[in-house]
């Protein structure tokens, strides 16, 4: 029986209860947001509490070790990437090294609590925006709709 030819001419309707709406998923690379830090558990309750992040955006938080490992096993829209300064030692330009040699196109957000001592012209190039770390709460929704969502803000 040719289930084509029988059942080509049916109406199907919409049903809005059914839409689906695309999921999305932002890869945070800080070693401050992981679960047993004070400092994530503290921006995540914020995050939850102004509704900051649209329901379809899923986050996963991650260490500098692994976040390639992350971004090879996972498809993500957007990385968040923190410069993590530690004892002199910064992880992040390291990181976005690894980041931009296995994929050259997804979008970066680079954080710092002090975006003006970044130094060097390489993690000026390769990321899309840098973000004061205090400031993620209020702009993380205007972030996730601009490099996620592709919503322009004029």
């Amino acid at each position: 029986m040719d289930y084509f030819k029988k059942f080509r001419n049916l109406n199907y309707r919409k049903d809005p209860k059914l839409k689906i709406e695309p999921s999305y998923k932002v890869l945070w690379v800080d070693e401050d947001m992981l679960e047993d830090m004070a400092l994530g558990k503290s921006m995540r309750r914020v995050l939850n509490v102004i509704n900051a992040i649209p329901k379809n955006v899923e986050i996963k938080y991650c260490g500098h070790d692994n976040a390639l490992d992350e971004l090879v096993e996972n498809a993500y829209s957007l990385v968040i990437l923190d410069n993590d300064a530690y004892r002199g030692q910064l992880k992040g330009p390291s990181t976005l090294k690894e980041i931009r040699k296995f994929d050259r196109e997804v979008p970066v957000v680079y954080t710092s609590s002090s975006p003006r001592e970044i130094s060097g012209d390489y993690v000026r190039d390769n990321v899309q925006l840098i973000v004061q770390t205090t400031d993620l709460p209020t702009k993380i929704g205007e972030i996730i709709e601009k490099y996620v969502l592709g919503v322009k803000n004029e």
